[in-house]
């Protein structure tokens, strides 16, 4: 065998290793596919804990007493953003709208609309 198809073979099978980490990584394959019986399933009591950090459609947080990591559970809101909501809420002595997320760097009109059935004040 010559050096350039040798070196074909190695480029292929770097591109397939390649094509495969990827898929691991970005997919969250771990290693075998997942069977479709167990997709849409709710979870079992060994797996709640899957779901514990994730926001609930009925759980509804309050934007005056919410912690760093549940605002980080809210959707569009990071660790970044849910440390920008409770430094606003600092500063304001408290939110009186949920509207007035829209007044935090980074969350506007969009972000407020996704927000809006997870967030309450009181």
């Amino acid at each position: 065998m010559d050096d350039s198809k040798k070196l074909q073979l190695l480029m292929a099978s770097a591109v397939a290793l390649s094509v495969i980490l990827v898929a691991v990584i970005f997919l969250e394959v771990p290693g075998f596919p997942l069977p479709t019986f167990f997709i849409d399933q709710p979870a079992s009591q060994d797996e709640s804990w899957i779901l514990s950090d994730q926001v609930e459609t009925s759980q509804v947080i309050n934007l005056n007493t919410a912690t760093m990591a549940q605002l980080d559970t809210l959707p569009g809101v990071g660790e970044v953003t849910a440390r920008r909501i409770i430094e606003y809420r600092e500063s304001i002595g408290g939110f009186t709208s949920v509207y007035q997320l829209t007044d935090v760097e980074r969350i506007g009109e969009k972000t407020l609309e996704k927000l809006l059935p997870y967030v309450t004040v009181s």
